[in-house]
């Protein structure tokens, strides 16, 4: 066990019911229990027990047709009063919708969840598959230029906690991915901005940078994308300068606005 599960106020049933909500995802937003099962360790008397109790809740629900359960309507209410309440949307998306229009693009904002970075809201020019960057949507951080702006934003001390985790929970992914995130660090305190050129997806290449104010007591930062087949040379520089001057804007209006 980590360091949090050894902790005596640790609450493992509640971790578990948690774990299986966090299973699923926007690829597969279906799920067995076999396959929570397998995705989450457990057995499957216990994951029996658990879909049940959360099924009971509102949490989950079980679709006959394809005899998968899935997210149920009560999961949307949990996320609510934290959106509602964030209010750093309401400073920054008329700033956003005027960067997407005018690059072309979608531009969103995120913050980090355990080791993901989950999309707080977006604005964009198009609609198009690439660029369904929803709020609630989850990234891994080790692959997106978002997580690892948020991981150059942070004080040393943080980072390395952080990237522990990361190095622990995803081997393979550190191995592959750390020589692009210390890149990320270097081009951050530089130039304000870090790209990403299709470590998520190849089809799909992006630009993040962080505000330099907490929201929350959170770091959040922007992110902007095109389609791998748009990006010409220069485009991701001219992006990336532009996303590192909308944070800053975002964060004298957030000054203000406090």
């Amino acid at each position: 066990m980590d360091g949090k599960r050894d902790n005596q106020m640790f609450a493992s049933s509640l971790a578990t019911g948690l774990g299986v909500l966090l299973a699923f995802s926007a690829d597969e937003p279906g799920l067995t229990n076999a396959a929570l099962a397998r995705r989450t360790g457990l057995s499957r008397a216990t994951i029996s027990r658990v879909t049940f109790t959360l099924c009971e809740m509102g949490l989950l629900y079980y679709d006959s047709t394809d005899r998968q359960y899935r997210i149920g309507p009560g999961a949307v209410s949990l996320g609510y009063p934290f959106m509602l309440h964030l209010r750093i949307q309401h400073v920054a998306l008329p700033m956003m919708q005027a960067f997407a229009d005018r690059h072309r693009t979608t531009v969103s904002l995120g913050m980090r969840s355990g080791l993901h970075m989950i999309y707080i809201d977006s604005c964009r020019s198009f609609e198009g598959s690439e660029f369904r960057a929803d709020a609630g949507a989850s990234l891994p951080m080790l692959r997106t230029a978002m997580g690892r702006v948020w991981l150059a934003a942070q004080a040393p001390a943080e980072r390395r906690r952080v990237c522990d985790e990361l190095r622990q929970s995803l081997p393979s992914d550190w191995r592959k991915y750390a020589p692009a995130l210390r890149e990320s660090i270097t081009s951050i305190s530089t130039r304000g901005y870090c790209v990403n050129t299709g470590d998520l997806h190849a089809d799909l290449q992006a630009v993040a940078a962080p505000l330099a104010v907490s929201v929350a007591g959170r770091t959040v930062v922007l992110n902007t994308g095109l389609p791998t087949e748009l990006v010409r040379a220069g485009v991701l520089d001219r992006l990336g300068k532009a996303l590192a001057k909308l944070a800053q804007k975002v964060e004298a209006a957030w000054r203000d606005h406090e």
